[in-house]
C-alpha cells in the first residue's frame, strides 16, 4: 500500500464516520420534531374543546370579567379567548389591563381542567393539517431511528478501527510532516491503516452504503406515505411516539404520559405492591415491538407476582405482555415455554411469537405431536397446543419449564372437565403460570375463585367466602396481587371514535306475519331470526338495510364485518351482498388455519370489502382491524358475545373511525334483548368489565327469562287470534 492508497482509505474512513454522525444526528431531530408536533397536535385539541365552551364558563371561577365587552369584540367562546394576550385584549373598549390579566387567568384555569380531559387522537378519517404533521414527523423518525440501529455496529467497528490507527493515519494526513518522517515510520504508519483496509474492502462497505442510501428516500417521505404506514401499523406508531415524548423534556404529551404511565390511583393495586411491580426490571432483548407503558408494567406485573391472571380487556395486547415475559425470562437463562389456547388461535399464537420476538415457535398439534413434544424438550423455546391436545400428551416425570401461559383461561373454569385435570398436571411443573382472559367472571363469582385456587391459594381463601356486590371493593383489593385488569379507555386513550347505532328496521305484514308463526310455535330461536327467516332477502327489511350499509361502506373502500348468531342469517346475508367482495363465513366449523385464510385475504384485499361470520366465531381470539364498518344482524343475547366481536376490530392497532350498526326490528324479541343487555350490563361491572353473570345476578337471560318473555308475546298477539 502506497501513501495515495493510504490517504483514499483514510478518507474514506473519515466519510462513512460523518455520514454516521449525521445520520446520528437526523435522527435525534426527527424524534424532537415528532414530540413537537404531538404538543401541537395536543394543543390543537385542547383548543376546539375551548371553542365548544361559551364565555359564561369564565363566571364559574369567582372572578369579576367584563364578559360583555368581550362579546362586543366579537369573542364568545374561550376557543376564541385562547389566541388573545393581554395587550390585544387591553387594547378592546371597557377591558384595561387589570381586567384582561384576570379573564386569561380564569381562561387559563379552565384550559388545564380541559387538558387533563384530551388525549392526543388520530384518525385516518379526520386529518386535518395538524394530524398531517404529526403523523409525517413520527414515519420520518421512526425511519430514522431504524437506520440508525441498522448503521450501529457498522458506527462502532468503525470507530474501532479508526481508533487503533489514529495516530497514523494523522501522520498520513498530515503531507509536510510526512516529508519529514523516517522510511521506517512510514512503513509503520502504512501498516497501521491496513486494518481499515481489511475493514473497508468487505462486506462493511456494501451494507454502509445500502443503510445511508436510504437516507435520501426518508426524507422525500410525503404525508400519504406516512398515512399509509400508520394505517398498516398505528400501534407501532403509538409505542414509538409515547416512549419518545415520555423521554422528552419540557413536553406537554410528554409531561402527560408521565403522569398517565404512573397513574395516580396505582392502576387499582395496593401502594405497596405497585412500587414493586414498578421497579420491576425487565431484559427485553430479542423482542421486536416497542412496549406501550402499561403493556410494560403488565409484563412487570407478570415477571413480579410469578402467578397471574392477567385480565386485561380484549385488544390492549395481552398476547405480546406475556411474549416480553417470555423473553425476559429467556435472557435470565430460561429454555422452555408452554402456552395452551384454543384451537382457533394457535396459529395466530405461532405467528406473534415470530413476529414480536426471534423465540422460536414450537406447535404441538396434529397427528405428529408426539414428535414435536420430544423436539420440544430437546431445543426449547415456545411450545404452542391447544386444550384439546393436553390431555393426550405427557412429559418426563422430572422435565420442568420455565412458565405456562394459559390463553383464554376461561375454558378451564370448570375443574370437572378433563382438559382442566390435564392443564392443572401442566401447571405443577412449572411455578410461573400466566392465565389470559378478558372474561374471568363469565359464568359466576365461584368460578373466577376457581381460576385465583389454580395460582394462589392463599389468595382464593382471602375471596371465599365473598359472594355479594355490597364487597366489590374488598374483592378488588384481595385479588390484587394475583389478578390484574385494565379497560381499554383507560389506556388506549388515542384510539379513534366508536360510534354505535341503533338500525330500527319496520318490518312489513308478510314479516311480521313469519314472526308471529316464531312466537306462537314457542319456537325462541326463530323468533331471534326475526326478519332474516323469509324465504326471499329481498322481503326482508333487516337485509335490505344491511345491503345500504355495505354498498355505500363498500363503495367510500371501506371494509365491513357482519356478524350474527345464525347460519342461515349468514347465508341470507351472502345472497343479498352479491355485489359486494365478500369473504367467508368465518363459522365454528371453519378450521383454524382456513379462518385466518380468509381473514387474512379479507384484510389484503385493495379497496372496500365484507366479511361474514358469526359472532361466537369472529369473537375469539382474532384480529380484524382492516374493517372499520361493523354491522350486528341481531342483538346477543350474551352482551359479552357482542363485546369480544368489537374488541377484535376496535382495538390497538386500528386506524379508523369504527361505526357500529345494531339491527333492530321494533316491537319484538330485538327491542326487549337489547333492553335487558344493555340496562344490567352496568350491574356486573363492580366485578370485571365483562362480567355477566355470577352469585348476585345470575344470567341476563334465562330459560326463566324466555319463558315469562314468550308468555308476553304471546297475550299481545292473542287478540289477533281472537279477532
Amino acid at each position: 500500500m502506497n501513501v495515495s492508497e493510504a490517504r483514499l482509505l483514510i478518507e474514506t474512513a473519515e466519510k462513512f464516520s460523518r455520514e454516521f454522525q449525521a445520520l446520528e444526528d437526523n435522527a435525534a431531530l426527527a424524534k424532537q420534531a415528532a414530540v413537537k408536533a404531538a404538543d401541537d397536535l395536543l394543543a390543537e385539541q385542547v383548543r376546539i374543546e375551548l371553542c365548544k365552551l361559551d364565555l359564561d364558563e369564565l363566571r364559574k371561577t369567582g372572578l369579576s370579567i367584563r364578559i360583555t365587552a368581550l362579546r362586543v369584540a366579537g369573542i364568545n367562546d374561550l376557543g376564541r379567548l385562547y389566541g388573545e394576550t393581554i395587550g390585544s385584549l387591553s387594547a378592546i373598549e371597557g377591558i384595561g389591563e387589570t381586567s384582561a390579566q384576570r379573564a386569561l387567568y380564569a381562561l387559563n384555569k379552565i384550559k388545564d381542567r380541559v387538558s387533563e380531559q384530551v388525549s392526543l387522537k388520530l384518525s385516518a378519517d379526520r386529518r386535518d393539517a395538524f394530524s398531517d404533521k404529526l403523523v409525517l414527523a413520527v414515519c420520518r423518525a421512526m425511519e430514522f431511528e431504524r437506520l440508525e440501529r441498522k448503521a450501529s455496529p457498522l458506527s462502532d467497528e468503525l470507530g474501532a478501527s479508526t481508533e487503533r490507527c489514529s495516530a497514523s493515519s494523522a501522520l498520513i494526513m498530515n503531507r509536510l510532516k510526512w516529508l519529514f518522517t523516517s522510511s521506517i515510520r512510514q512503513n509503520g504508519a502504512l501498516t497501521a491503516v491496513r486494518v481499515l483496509s481489511d475493514l473497508l474492502s468487505g462486506s462493511f462497505t456494501d451494507e454502509a452504503d445500502s443503510i445511508l442510501g436510504e437516507v435520501g428516500a426518508v426524507v422525500e417521505l410525503t404525508v400519504g406515505d406516512a398515512w399509509a404506514r400508520y394505517i398498516e401499523d398505528p400501534a407501532s406508531f403509538y409505542s414509538f411516539l409515547e416512549n419518545t415524548a415520555s423521554k422528552a423534556k419540557d413536553s406537554a404529551y410528554g409531561n402527560k404520559l408521565r403522569f398517565d404511565v404512573r397513574y395516580s390511583d396505582t392502576c387499582g393495586l395496593p401502594a405497596v405492591l405497585y412500587e414493586n411491580v414498578y421497579n420491576t426490571e425487565l431484559d427485553l432483548k430479542g423482542l421486536k415491538c416497542t412496549l406501550r407503558p402499561y403493556q410494560e408494567l403488565g409484563v412487570k406485573f407478570i415477571i413480579n407476582q410469578k402467578t397471574v391472571l392477567l385480565g386485561d380487556e380484549m385488544g390492549l395486547g395481552k398476547t405480546v405482555e406475556a411474549i416480553a415475559a417470555m423473553v425476559t425470562l429467556r435472557n435470565c437463562g430460561e429454555t422452555h415455554f408452554l402456552v395452551v389456547c384454543p384451537a382457533g388461535v394457535l396459529i395466530n399464537w405461532c405467528r406473534e411469537i415470530e413476529k414480536h420476538s426471534d423465540l422460536k415457535a414450537v406447535r404441538i398439534h396434529g397427528g405428529w405431536y408426539l414428535d414435536d413434544v420430544s423436539r420440544w424438550i430437546r431445543s426449547g423455546g415456545v411450545a404452542v397446543t391447544t386444550y384439546e391436545m393436553i390431555s393426550r400428551f405427557t412429559l418426563p416425570e422430572g422435565f420442568t419449564y420455565a412458565m405456562l401461559v394459559a390463553d383464554e383461561a376461561h375454558y378451564v373454569k370448570n375443574p370437572e372437565t378433563l382438559r382442566t385435570a390435564a392443564l392443572m398436571v401442566l401447571r405443577r411443573k412449572t411455578d410461573r403460570v400466566l392465565f389470559m382472559t378478558g372474561t374471568a367472571l363469565e359464568n359466576r363469582l365461584d368460578e373466577m375463585y376457581f381460576l385465583i385456587s389454580c395460582l394462589d391459594t392463599d389468595t382464593a381463601k382471602g375471596i371465599g367466602g365473598i359472594t355479594s356486590l355490597s364487597k366489590a371493593s374488598e374483592f378488588r383489593n384481595l385479588v390484587a396481587p394475583v389478578y390484574f385488569r385494565r379497560k381499554r379507555e383507560d389506556v388506549l386513550t388515542e384510539l379513534p371514535e366508536k360510534i354505535e347505532n341503533e338500525v330500527w328496521c319496520q318490518m312489513s305484514p308478510a314479516e311480521y306475519s313469519v314472526y308471529y308463526d316464531s312466537v306462537m310455535s314457542g319456537d325462541f330461536m326463530a323468533m331471534r331470526q326475526v326478519s332474516w327467516n323469509m324465504a326471499d332477502p329481498e322481503c326482508s327489511a333487516k337485509a335490505l338495510q344491511l345491503r345500504d350499509i355495505c354498498e355505500e361502506a363498500v363503495g367510500n373502500g371501506k371494509k365491513v364485518i357482519v356478524f350474527s348468531f345464525f347460519l342461515n342469517t349468514l347465508r341470507q346475508a351472502q345472497k343479498m351482498l352479491s355485489e359486494c367482495r365478500c369473504f367467508g363465513p368465518v363459522t365454528g366449523a371453519v378450521s383454524p388455519k382456513e379462518r385466518q385464510s380468509v381473514i387474512d385475504a379479507f384484510s389484503a384485499e385493495s379497496g372496500g370489502a365484507v366479511l361474514l361470520s358469526q359472532v361466537q366465531a369472529g369473537g375469539t381470539g382474532l384480529n380484524i382491524q382492516a374493517a372499520s364498518v361493523i354491522v350486528f344482524c341481531e342483538p346477543q343475547i350474551k352482551p359479552s358475545l357482542t363485546k369480544q366481536a368489537l374488541s377484535r376490530v376496535y382495538r390497538m392497532g386500528q386506524a379508523r373511525d369504527v361505526m357500529v350498526h345494531h339491527l333492530i326490528c321494533p316491537d319484538t324479541v330485538d327491542e326487549a334483548v337489547m333492553n335487558i343487555t344493555s340496562g344490567k350490563q352496568a350491574e356486573f361491572d363492580l366485578y370485571a368489565e365483562d362480567s355477566t353473570m355470577h352469585e348476585a345476578g345470575g344470567r341476563l337471560i334465562d330459560k326463566d327469562w324466555i319463558n315469562r318473555f314468550m308468555g308476553e308475546e304471546k297475550k299481545k298477539y292473542l287478540p289477533m287470534v281472537i279477532g
